[in-house]
């Protein structure tokens, strides 16, 4: 994936984001996710990594713009400016990036939600005139497709089945960050930053109840479990593939929502109140799995076709 996406920006004209800084940044992550792949690194050596390629590019995005979530509360905007600005933008590409680590635990996950992601970011793109956001997405979208015919869970491809690791997910959580940042922040802002969540917004859920639920128990956050929610969908007696038909789906669905909301004008405010609701929806969704499975297809209720390994 990381081949196939140097060699679609080397073929297009650089914009604003600097597409020699850009692939640098990209290459520090996936180098880092290669060697975590095979030597298992601790947290506290990834972190590091992914800051250093976060403020890579930061510097050439946003520099001196500071960082803004909007007004998701009706109160005014918030906006952070300086070294705040900063740690606020580590916060939200490393949580990114960490998003789409843990969708990495079953076939055909991480890189099919990415897709509904970048379809998203880049019909927004090219409204907005962001030729290279443009470009970008569509050209992780074509490394993410091909991927995909060796990684979705189908029996065509059994034979031939690659995994992404954490160098994949890495990747890919870390340039939708930045689509995200530029679709929303600066002088090339066409959307306002809640509007931009709903585009990954099952995966922000996963985060967020993933830090809860283990910071509740006295756990890590970077501890393993097996409630993520694709896990629950597969326990609950979905089959493998079916469970991944319903995560795309509603992923599909929330993305589809956040759309329509930019689309209507919706406040912001208003946007913000239903995304919590929709995330709390989400978990006690997950969490009632067993009465939902039992009224969806039999065929749907097949014993999965191999293990689903449990992601940090």
């Amino acid at each position: 994936m990381f081949l196939g996406l140097s060699v679609g920006i080397g073929l297009v004209p650089a914009d604003a984001m600097r597409a020699d800084t850009f692939i640098a940044a990209c290459a520090l992550l996936v180098v880092t996710g290669l060697l975590d792949d095979r030597f298992e690194l601790s947290p506290w050596l990834r972190l590091p990594a992914q800051a250093a390629a976060t403020i890579m590019l930061v510097t050439h995005l946003f520099a001196g713009a500071g960082f803004s979530f909007g007004n998701p509360l009706g109160f005014g905007d918030i906006d952070f400016h300086g070294v705040v600005a900063y740690v606020v933008i580590l916060f939200f590409v490393v949580g990114a990036i960490n998003a789409f680590n843990m969708l990495d635990g079953m076939d055909g996950l991480a890189g099919a939600v990415s897709m509904v992601a970048l379809a998203g970011i880049a019909l927004l793109a090219w409204g907005g005139g962001l030729q290279f956001s443009l470009q970008v997405s569509l050209t992780l979208a074509g490394a993410v497709g091909a991927f995909l015919l060796f990684n979705l869970p189908i029996r065509r491809n059994r034979g031939v089945r690659c995994f992404m690791g954490d160098a994949g997910s890495t990747l890919i959580g870390f340039i939708l960050a930045l689509l995200c940042m530029r679709l929303t922040q600066g002088d090339s802002q066409i959307m306002a930053p809640v509007s931009v969540l709903w585009l990954v917004a099952l995966p922000v859920f996963e985060l967020l109840w993933t830090i809860i639920r283990r910071l509740s128990r006295g756990q890590s956050p970077f501890a393993a479990d097996r409630e993520h929610f694709h896990h629950l969908l597969v326990d609950s007696g979905l089959g493998v593939r079916g469970a991944f038909i319903v995560y795309v789906l509603y992923a599909t669905l929330l993305a589809a929502a956040g759309f329509v909301f930019h689309r209507v004008g919706l406040p912001e405010s208003l946007q913000f109140a239903l995304f919590v609701l929709t995330g709390i929806f989400t978990v006690m969704l997950m969490y009632r799995a067993p009465k939902l499975v039992a009224r969806m297809p039999p065929e749907w209720h097949r014993k999965p076709a191999h293990e689903v390994p449990s992601e940090g």
